[in-house]
């Protein structure tokens, strides 16, 4: 063809744990044929799809054990908000990080285990009905042998792409988890979007990786954009603020003690870096924050206007007038 386009996706990462092909495993992908929910589960992984998925079936009585091989959930995130989160969905699952799952079989006639080793090598073992993986997800462009066209792969075997999501080939575009940058549904359909556009007129546009939102569909939820507070610091001097959702009257009315919003912002130019939200709503509450740093605005974008009052949009602003 005389235009490529690679959007090639990926699938589940299987880590080599002793006996889990014999043994059965869930993916976020067969948990969906499942008729009814099991009675208990143990959760391999403790990302955004391990906790999303231990929220869901809890809600649905299913008796939940995280086995997460680092030393923290959503490491991803805030360090404020990994504690909250932790705090908040070890009300409902049964977590055990720092110990990494080596060995998988059948435990009675309708049982499964999982043992796993902490960095003492101490075995502890886990039983249930069933076992979920998700550690993550992995590139299929192994599966399509991307090599052969001689496209450039680099770590996980992602398609390398410049900022115009460009391959090293030309009239060959790639994107979405093909690629391996923010691997979020709305992250590729913007890829999309700017791939097309950049081939099919002469003005290129960027991929701008830092606007990319996410949120972890949860109890308690989290939402973010933009850069944390270290990657912030990095790249030069910053200003932190912090608001409680019992600082606004609406958090107040709503009883809500644990949620909060985190804004990060340059300090010479006050322009907005970063947003980070636990608590209700924050998929919706992020929104203004994604606008403002998807167009460069500074914090002065969203001070300057009304939030109506009694709501928790109130949240925002009032997390930018406490940066310091």
């Amino acid at each position: 063809g005389k235009k490529v386009f690679i959007a090639s996706g990926s699938r589940p990462v299987i880590p080599p744990i002793k006996g889990i092909e014999e043994t059965g495993y869930l993916t976020n992908e067969t948990v969906l044929d499942l008729e009814r929910p099991p009675a208990s589960m143990i959760m391999i992984g403790g990302g955004y799809i391990a906790v999303e998925y231990a929220h869901f079936f809890s809600s649905m009585g299913t008796k939940i054990t995280i086995i997460e091989a680092g030393e923290s959930l959503i490491s991803q995130e805030e360090p404020e908000i990994i504690r909250a989160f932790e705090a908040g969905i070890s009300k409902y699952a049964h977590i055990n990080k720092g110990v990494k799952a080596v060995i998988a079989g059948r435990d009675g006639p309708r049982g499964v285990f999982v043992a796993a080793v902490n960095g003492k090598g101490e075995e502890r073992k886990f039983s249930a009905e069933s076992i979920m993986v998700a550690v993550g997800r992995r590139s299929n462009a192994d599966l399509i042998k991307a090599e052969n066209a001689g496209l450039e792969t680099g770590e996980g075997n992602y398609i390398r792409v410049d900022d115009e999501l460009l391959t090293h080939m030309e009239n060959t575009w790639a994107f979405g988890d093909a690629i391996g940058r923010q691997m979020f549904t709305h992250a590729g359909d913007k890829e999309a979007e700017i791939a097309w556009h950049n081939a099919t007129h002469d003005e290129k546009l960027k991929m701008d990786f830092d606007a990319v939102p996410h949120a972890i569909f949860s109890r308690p939820q989290v939402a973010g954009v933009g850069l944390t507070e270290r990657q912030a610091r990095e790249r030069g001097e910053t200003l932190v603020g912090m608001a409680a959702y019992s600082d606004v009257a609406k958090g107040i009315a709503m009883q809500e003690k644990e949620g909060f919003a985190k804004a990060i912002a340059d300090k010479k130019t006050k322009r907005l870096l970063g947003f980070h939200i636990l608590g209700p709503l924050a998929p919706i509450l992020i929104q203004e924050a994604v606008n403002t740093i998807a167009n460069g605005g500074t914090t002065d974008y969203i001070t300057r206007s009304m939030h109506i009052f009694p709501e928790l949009s109130e949240l925002i602003p009032e997390a930018l007038g406490r940066l310091k």
